[in-house]
């Protein structure tokens, strides 16, 4: 795996944790919960569509799917084209490792939002975002 590949695939998971930690950022607003604790299912979802923290997190998701799949579809093009046995299992082997590293890292970003929980918590109230 080249290097610009594989800082793409971190960049790709780099957004998706950053947009889950805006995304958190946003539901944690005074205006969603406002309407949280209001109720009413059009009153609740009027409030996070238009806060801007959840717009942007939902767009740094949709930027890191497009890079992964970009990558995903890439390899998978890759494979189909080769028609050389010993070639065929190369990109084969290629698609396998870029999955798991793929795999290997949004897990590991789940991990470190597990444990960064607590301090985004303390950060979200310290700064007014949280209710």
């Amino acid at each position: 795996m080249t290097a610009p590949v594989f800082s793409l695939i971190l960049l790709s998971v780099a957004l998706s944790a950053f947009a889950q930690v805006v995304l958190k950022l946003g539901m944690s607003g005074a205006a969603v919960s406002r309407a949280l604790a209001e109720g009413g299912a059009a009153h609740v979802a009027w409030a996070v569509a238009s806060e801007w923290r959840v717009l942007a997190g939902l767009t740094l998701y949709l930027a890191s799917a497009v890079i992964g799949s970009c990558f995903m579809l890439f390899w998978a093009w890759d494979i189909f084209a080769r028609r050389d046995d010993a070639r065929d299992r190369k990109a084969c082997w290629r698609m396998f490792g870029g999955s798991i590293l793929v795999l290997f890292a949004l897990f590991a970003s789940l991990l470190l939002e597990r444990v960064s929980a607590p301090l985004l918590h303390l950060a979200t109230r310290f700064m007014g975002f949280g209710a």
